[in-house]
């Protein structure tokens, strides 16, 4: 019963940020979406302070911690800017931008709670839980759909039918297995960390395929989210722990 309470619990973060990360796509831009969610890895650290949901073990975080999350408000606030609003920093920030980091709170939820649950359980039987419980919970949700203006309907064209094929296939049934796996050999600190690539990638697949660009300032903003990021992690892991999770990670090097 404990492993099938630890992954509706998993399950449900999962779907909360999931239903945060689609409507909010539908009113900010796929660039900004996706370095906002990235702040997923500064609040990582930060929830690690609440003691039923840390994993055992995890480090407390440092001045650098609060380094890097001032770092990443202050590029939130210049991504975020309209153009030609001047000073008036979060002059774009709206409920698209607003849901999305509602988003990355919950991703970081999902992330510490899996970092609990994957030496706990089988990666397999813990991927399948979270998947089914996340299904669940968005079958629940769905007649909210009402209330951010949409309508529930289903249009059978190929582009849909690819995109439900990578996104339920390859973006969560392999990825979070997969993810599921790592968890057991990584603490959740490196695998945030390794999540920092995620922005990028989201954003070059945004300026080839959507032809989205940001301006000067709305780029400043993002490099801030990043160096803030990299900060809240790399400078808040004590030594210990990263030689800990390297030995754990690679036997044979000790």
């Amino acid at each position: 019963m404990q492993d099938v309470r630890l992954g509706a619990l998993v399950g449900i973060f999962l779907a909360v940020g999931y239903q945060f990360q689609t409507v909010g796509l539908t009113l900010t831009t796929a660039s900004k979406s996706a370095f906002i969610t990235g702040l997923v890895v500064v609040f990582v650290p930060i929830l690690a302070t609440i003691p039923h949901l840390a994993p055992p073990g995890s480090p407390k975080p440092t001045l650098a911690t609060g380094a890097g999350a001032l770092l990443a408000f202050i590029g939130l606030a210049l991504l975020t800017a309209a153009p030609g609003s001047g000073l008036a920093l979060l002059s774009g920030f709206h409920l698209g931008e607003a849901l999305t980091l509602g988003c990355a709170i919950a991703f970081a939820a999902h992330l510490l709670t899996i970092a609990r649950a994957a030496p706990r359980m089988p990666a397999r039987s813990l991927g399948t839980l979270q998947i089914a419980f996340a299904t669940l919970t968005m079958l629940v949700l769905l007649p909210l759909e009402k209330f951010t203006g949409g309508g529930l309907f289903f249009h059978a064209a190929p582009v849909v039918w690819i995109a439900l094929a990578v996104t339920a296939l390859l973006a969560t049934a392999a990825a979070f297995t997969i993810q599921s796996w790592a968890q057991q050999h990584l603490p959740a600190t490196h695998t945030a960390l390794i999540f920092t690539l995620e922005p990028v990638f989201a954003w070059l697949f945004s300026l080839l395929f959507l032809g989205e660009r940001l301006g000067p300032r709305a780029l400043t903003g993002a490099g801030l989210i990043l160096a803030g990021i990299l900060l809240a992690e790399l400078a808040s892991t004590p030594p210990s722990a990263k030689f800990q999770a390297n030995s754990t990670a690679n036997p044979g090097i000790l």
